[in-house]
């Protein structure tokens, strides 16, 4: 909540137990950046190995009322990172394999929290507040799933093949 930083997790699918691992890989990376983990708000509906997993991380849980989305600030996080998301997909190459697209994920929730500002530290990024100051020259970016052209020589692939 204070740095507004959005952690983002892929699945394989929606079953509780999918769930849970992913809940506990997003915990687990805020406890090594060393974030104060206290509460947790999510929907109405959690089954009793969620609850005890949130319970094992030290936490309290919270349930929103059934249809009330704006009491649960995680639907607002949801919300953006997915309108983030769709927008690097409109800017994707056509013929980007289907299957690549969850490996977009860390580079997509990278990208929104360098953009997004801190709470408590407006100027500064939601990413700096987290990880500290991003270095664009040891970590450069590429646009995500973008057609390129890859010029290889015949002398040199042959002294890659070793022949």
């Amino acid at each position: 909540m204070d740095a507004k930083y959005l952690f983002a997790e892929t699945m394989k699918n929606k079953t509780d137990s999918e769930r849970i691992h992913a809940y506990q890989k997003i915990i687990d990376r805020m406890k090594r950046a060393k974030l104060g983990l206290r509460k947790y708000v999510l929907d109405n509906e959690i089954s009793k190995a969620y609850k005890a997993r949130i319970a094992l991380n030290g936490m309290t849980h919270e349930l929103v009322p059934p249809g009330n989305h704006r009491q649960n600030i995680a639907e607002r996080g949801i919300q953006t990172f997915k309108s983030h998301v769709i927008s690097i997909a409109s800017r994707v190459s056509d013929d980007c394999p289907i299957r690549l697209w969850c490996q977009f994920v860390p580079q997509a929730e990278l990208t929104l929290n360098l953009l997004r500002q801190s709470n408590i530290t407006p100027n500064i990024s939601a990413f700096a507040h987290v990880h500290g100051h991003h270095d664009y020259m040891r970590h450069p970016f590429a646009p995500i799933g973008c057609a390129v052209a890859v010029e290889i020589h015949s002398n040199q692939a042959i002294e890659e093949r070793g022949i």
